[in-house]
């Protein structure tokens, strides 16, 4: 980080729980993050005196939040004599992070925190091993490790149901609430009698989400990266999905989500989210956006008449795939078609630009779930003779983010679970710096398509494994373009 960088990090004063970093591909979030858990650590006039909160959100195999955290607390400044710290560093569920180790690429970009019957199976799984005794003990060997005195700020990391068993283990080391006595008690008659009634499961999820929101409230700061170059609108994406809860169904949500959309309803004046964008001023994230952001805005305005203030269109029409006789790898020429025409008048709009944008440097990147998409929209990307234009599949496309990025989800069928791996496609989708655009069928744009999978369809779309949410956040913004089916052949 640059000094400027640094010495606004100093001086950064987080009023509010909620910091949310945001950036491009390999911009810095992670450090970040790191930076602000610091002064959230350093500053003495923080009321609460229990733990830091942080999430990070990028690729466990590149990521340097606890080698960087490690730097930091060698050399900390004086905290607050008496004050002990923890910091909490919270992973996805156990099975998923898992995955994700194997398959060395990021996680979805949005909040870790769903309450959901999978948690809840995994969390009763976490007091049956007792795994939180391999945490304690992993952090009792760091602290023995590190024999100065002056440290006084411990680091762990924790998936959720880790964080909410060690929870459960304090509050009833303490003494405990009655939430806390209720829920021991379910347990332990859980290990008598494993199949519990339809009331008691009911009261157990509700517990089970209770002590969820209480583990996050123990935080001094929650602090979020997201991996998009777009500034995400999050008060009005809150609002809206608390609009479509009711106490039904409220413990199956995002229980974090929930909470900060009450926060940002109530008190939206007093929330404030701080984004990182590559150069901080005054602490607050606020930089000026830059030439190229401002050149594909106006070719959006201008050129495809989208009035908009983000860099995100998303493209829907009725079209057909075909399924190659080798393997399963499909084609779709209505997509071809477009995403051709789109790299045509990109390219011309950059030719032709006035706010200085360096011809020569800028990219595109065409991305397909598909190899044989990909080796099509290959020769047809040749014949343009520009060699600014690439052509990858989700899974072999670098960890290096383009100026523009065309995602197509190729297939024209209901099943729109982002084609053959979730992870792989939101990986794809924040690989851009300065525009995204999305090509998809219009059979995915609404649940009605989906049949007898329907109400699976409306629950999936609320954690990104659905193509749907993005529709959905699209159409929020006005940027879900509906086109006229192109003509094969013209």
């Amino acid at each position: 980080m640059s000094s400027t960088q640094k010495a606004a990090f100093e001086e950064l004063e987080i009023d509010d729980r909620l910091v949310v970093i945001n950036g491009f591909t390999a911009s810095g979030k992670t450090m970040s993050a790191v930076c602000v858990l610091v002064c959230a650590v350093n500053n003495t006039s923080s009321e609460r005196k229990q733990c830091i909160l942080t999430m990070s959100e990028t690729n466990i195999a590149v990521d340097s939040l606890a080698q960087e955290f490690h730097q930091f607390i060698t050399n900390p400044k004086e905290p607050d004599q008496g004050r002990q710290y923890l910091s909490i560093r919270l992973l996805p569920l156990e099975a998923k992070m898992n995955a994700v180790k194997a398959r060395m690429i990021p996680k979805q970009n949005k909040v870790n925190f769903l309450a959901d019957d999978t948690l809840f199976a995994k969390f009763l799984g976490e007091v049956e091993a007792n795994l939180y005794r391999h945490g304690q003990n992993a952090e009792a060997a760091r602290v023995q490790g590190d024999k100065r005195e002056t440290t006084k700020i411990k680091a762990l990391n924790l998936t959720l149901e880790q964080a909410m068993w060690r929870e459960l283990n304090n509050s009833a080391g303490d003494g405990g609430d009655t939430d806390t006595k209720r829920l021991l008690i379910l347990l332990r008659r859980i290990q008598d009698q494993p199949k519990l009634e339809v009331k008691e499961k009911t009261v157990l999820k509700n517990l089970l989400w209770r002590l969820c929101l209480l583990t996050i409230s123990k935080a001094d700061v929650v602090v979020c990266t997201i991996a998009m170059a777009i500034r995400p609108r999050l008060p009005n994406f809150w609002e809206s999905n608390r609009g479509r809860q009711s106490p039904a169904n409220t413990i199956h949500q995002n229980p974090l989500e929930f909470q900060v959309s009450q926060r940002l309803l109530s008190y939206h004046q007093r929330i404030r989210l701080h984004y990182y964008s590559g150069k901080l001023r005054n602490g607050n994230g606020k930089k000026k956006k830059p030439i190229e952001f401002k050149s594909c805005n106006a070719f959006i305005n201008d050129t495809l008449n989208v009035a908009t203030k983000d860099n995100f269109v998303m493209f829907h029409m009725e079209s057909r795939h075909t399924v190659q006789k080798v393997g399963t790898s499909r084609t779709n020429q209505f997509h071809q078609i477009t995403a051709l025409d789109l790299i045509k008048k990109l390219n011309l709009a950059v030719d032709t630009n006035k706010f200085g944008v360096d011809k020569a440097r800028f990219n595109i990147e065409y991305l397909s779930p598909y190899k044989a998409q990909v080796h099509e929209m290959g020769i047809l990307i040749k014949t343009l003779r520009d060699t600014r234009v690439n052509a990858s599949t989700f899974k072999t496309a670098q960890y290096i983010g383009r100026n523009v990025v065309i995602a197509d989800f190729t297939g024209s069928n209901r099943l729109t679970n982002f084609s053959d791996d979730t992870r792989d496609s939101l990986v794809s989708l924040s690989r851009h710096k300065h525009a995204l655009f999305v090509i998809c069928n219009s059979r995915s744009t609404s649940p009605d398509s989906y049949a007898e999978n329907a109400i699976k369809a409306i629950q999936l779309k609320s954690v990104e494994r659905n193509i749907y949410s993005l529709v959905e956040f699209a159409s929020e913004l006005g940027i879900l373009i509906e086109i006229r089916t192109p003509e094969v052949g013209k």
